[in-house]
C-alpha cells in the first residue's frame, strides 16, 4: 500500500499544525519551534519539508538549509565532516550532509513504506528525530564553523627527523634539564 501528500496533510490537519502545500503539488512546507536550536536568523524555529516519494513509497523529512555555509577553508570543511559522521552514526535515522556548491547543511530522515501502510506515528518520529538532531548537533555545527582556523604547514616547512635524532635530541635535552642549563 502507498502513501500519498493527502496522508501527509491529514496528519498534519489532526495535529492543528500549520503548513503550505507547494505548486508542484508534491512538497509540504511546515516548521517547528525549538527548545535550543537556532537558525541562522537567531530565532528558536526549524523549517521542514515533506514529501512522499518513489511512487508512494517513501516518506521524506527534511530540514533544508538549516545552516549555509558556503566556502569552507580545508580545517572546517574536514571538522564538520568529522561532526556529520558522528551525528549520522548516533542517530540511525537522520542523514546529514554539506553541498560545496551552495553551501546548505541538511538533514533528512526516510522511511520506506513499500508494502506497509502509512500511520500518522511514522511522521511523528521522523519530525522528531529530525528536530531532536538540530537541537543536539546546531550548537556544535556553529562551534565547528565559528573556531578559529589553523594553518596547516607545507611539507617543506616540516622538519622530519629520523627516530635516533630524534632521540639524540631528547636526549641531549633531557640532559640540559639535568644540568640545569
Amino acid at each position: 500500500m502507498v502513501a500519498s501528500l493527502e496522508d501527509v496533510t491529514n496528519t498534519l490537519d489532526g495535529m492543528s499544525w500549520k503548513y503550505i502545500v507547494k505548486e508542484d503539488k508534491e512538497n509540504v512546507l511546515t516548521g517547528v519551534v525549538t527548545d535550543d536550536y537556532l537558525d541562522e536568523d537567531g530565532e528558536k524555529r526549524l523549517g521542514l519539508l515533506i514529501r512522499i516519494a518513489e511512487d508512494g513509497e517513501m516518506l521524506v523529512v527534511a530540514a533544508p538549509f538549516a545552516r549555509r555555509v558556503p566556502d569552507l577553508n580545508d580545517t572546517a570543511r574536514l571538522a564538520l565532516f568529522d561532526l556529520l559522521n558522528e551525528a549520522t552514526r548516533t542517530y540511525k535515522l537522520a542523514r546529514a550532509s554539506w553541498d560545496p556548491s551552495d553551501g546548505e547543511i541538511t538533514a533528512h530522515v526516510q522511511i520506506p513504506i513499500e508494502q506497509g501502510t502509512f500511520h500518522p506515528s511514522m511522521l511523528q518520529r521522523c519530525i522528531g528525530n529530525i528536530i531532536e538532531f538540530f537541537e543536539r548537533y546546531g550548537a556544535r555545527i556553529d562551534e565547528v564553523l565559528n573556531a578559529p582556523t589553523i594553518t596547516v604547514p607545507e611539507e617543506d616547512d616540516l622538519i622530519t627527523l629520523s627516530q635516533a635524532e630524534m632521540l639524540e635530541r631528547f636526549a641531549r635535552y633531557q640532559a640540559e634539564l639535568e644540568d640545569g642549563v
